[in-house]
């Protein structure tokens, strides 16, 4: 009776990857030009070829359904790029502590325009940096800036590679320091502002102060509160702050290039002490992990039946969070981009990318697409520094992916 059974079970198991090869098909066919698709692959192995990327991998969502899968070239010198080979995804990272906080305002225990300092005393009595006559002042902040500045980057705080930070011990996330979170977040109090609160756009370390808050209300370290709330609720198994010993040799290693072009330098990633989490540039994952993140924020919240966010919580995300401010001064080599959300960058007009659209973008050639109207996401993965020839990579698979899709 066991081989009777086994064969129905493998049967079924057949049947509904049959019909998920199906349905990916039917979608693929109906909203996209599959040649036109198909020149991604000629496009990233030309790079390879050309020596801009060592390798990258690809995903592609319609419909909720993965119509584009696959890996390219080489993780490192020894190892081969797969469909779940691991990335530090930099500042990809971003729109994780803004799913964090969305879902402790869902559960009713803070409201986004929660002032800093209920919940981080620290923050109660912040300088601003006045600059003149080559003399610095400091004046006191007329208030304490919010949740939501924190995660939209106007709460004040200065650029990501300012060297006010070392003057002050405070680690961007490229460091390894002996303190954790906690303390990280304590030292980047005590760093002036650049502006008051609430009035300019600044894209900045400042997002980690929210990471800091989920600490706090939920009574766990950042990491266990994403593993426990997000990752493992959406089967994001490939996806930590710091990657257990097994998961080691499943990472991408750091390429770097000169004049756009790889040079054989490689830097693989040193986990020595593992005390901070960096919510803004911190996290590792895969691009089908990435895939169940995104299609979660696409449906509205949910996957496979799990709710993570609410509608409402979802709308904030990917709403224009930061009024008239401009976010055109900091380059990314990207197009498009215009707005900030939480966490993550909205398109504009004037280029292929459908207005209102998000961007969730990590140094080193990283992308998220969402596509809210379309129901498509678009992830990218790949690691070189200097990061604009991946860039370049990833802006025109992304130019493919558009132009592939038949008009509506």
């Amino acid at each position: 009776m066991v081989l009777p059974l086994l064969l129905i079970v493998l049967s079924g198991c057949e049947n509904k990857s049959n019909k998920e090869n199906k349905s990916s098909n039917e979608i693929l066919e109906k909203n996209f030009i599959p040649e036109k698709l198909e020149k991604i692959d000629t496009f990233i192995e030309q790079s390879i070829q050309n020596r801009v990327t060592p390798g990258a991998t690809v995903l592609i969502a319609k419909d909720g359904e993965i119509i584009y899968n696959k890996a390219f070239g080489k993780a490192s010198p020894n190892m081969q790029m797969q469909k779940d080979t691991i990335f530090l995804m930099y500042s990809s990272s971003k729109i994780l502590p803004a799913i964090a906080i969305m879902k402790l305002v869902d559960q009713g225990k803070i409201h986004l325009d929660d002032p800093l300092d209920k919940y981080l005393p620290e923050f109660k009595e912040q300088k601003i940096s006045v600059k003149s006559s080559n003399e610095e002042k400091f004046i006191p902040a007329q208030k304490v800036a919010t949740i939501r500045q924190a995660l939209s980057m106007t709460n004040g705080t200065v650029g990501y590679w300012n060297p006010v930070y070392l003057k002050y011990g405070v680690d961007i996330g490229d460091g390894d320091p002996e303190f954790d979170l906690e303390e990280n977040i304590k030292r980047l109090s005590k760093v002036p502002l650049m502006f008051e609160p609430g009035s300019a756009f600044e894209y900045s370390i400042g997002i980690d102060i929210a990471g800091r808050v989920v600490e706090v209300v939920s009574k766990k370290s950042y990491a266990e509160f994403l593993d426990e709330e997000i990752f493992k609720p959406l089967g994001m198994n490939n996806s930590f702050l710091y990657p257990p010993e097994d998961k080691i040799n499943q990472i991408s290693v750091i390429w770097h290039s000169d004049d756009n072009q790889l040079n054989g330098k490689t830097q693989p990633h040193k986990f020595k002490n593992k005390k901070l989490y960096s919510p803004g540039v911190g996290v590792y994952s895969t691009v089908e992990d990435y895939y169940r993140l995104g299609q979660m924020l696409l449906n509205g919240g949910t996957f496979n039946n799990v709710q993570i966010l609410s509608k409402e919580s979802v709308n904030a995300i990917r709403s224009n969070q930061i009024g008239d401010f401009s976010v055109k001064d900091f380059n990314f080599y990207q197009q498009g981009y215009e707005k900030y959300g939480l966490g993550c960058f909205i398109n504009g007009k004037g280029t292929f990318r459908d207005e209102g659209s998000v961007s969730v973008l990590g140094l080193g050639g990283k992308n998220l697409e969402l596509n809210f109207d379309k129901n498509m996401l678009l992830v990218v993965l790949q690691t070189v520094f200097p990061a604009e020839p991946a860039w370049r990579v990833s802006e025109e698979i992304a130019r493919i992916t558009y132009d592939a899709m038949k008009k509506e």
